[in-house]
């Protein structure tokens, strides 16, 4: 997610900056960031960063802090978890229902979560 926060640097300014993220949850790669570092490196940008992350599966219930510490470091970010294991395709196409719902709204009137 470091890395696609960091490609956003280079938008010009008055575009709006997104990243919208489906995760198991698990950290298989970062070596530069933990949620805490990357929570950090959110709010230290120096543009609004909007920041909707889908997380997928069971074990996310271990880390939902981890993943509500990241959103809410974005002055607009949602978590959108899936617990359950069955109907997972429907609850996937779902998560990005909303997702599209928030980006058409942003469009029209700026971007407020319901919850984080």
């Amino acid at each position: 997610m470091g890395t696609a926060i960091d490609d956003l640097k280079d938008t010009p300014v008055g575009f709006q900056h997104w990243v919208v993220a489906l995760t198991d949850g698990q950290d298989n790669s970062s070596k530069r960031f933990t949620p805490k570092t990357l929570a950090k490196y959110i709010k230290d940008l120096k543009f609004p960063l909007n920041l909707l992350l889908i997380g997928v599966g069971q074990e996310l219930r271990n880390v939902f802090y981890d993943m509500n510490l990241i959103v809410t470091a974005a002055p607009r970010g949602k978590y959108i978890p899936i617990y359950a294991e069955t109907n997972l395709a429907q609850q996937i196409e779902g998560a990005f229902k909303q997702v599209q719902e928030i980006l058409a709204s942003s469009e029209i009137e700026g971007f407020t979560p319901e919850e984080k």
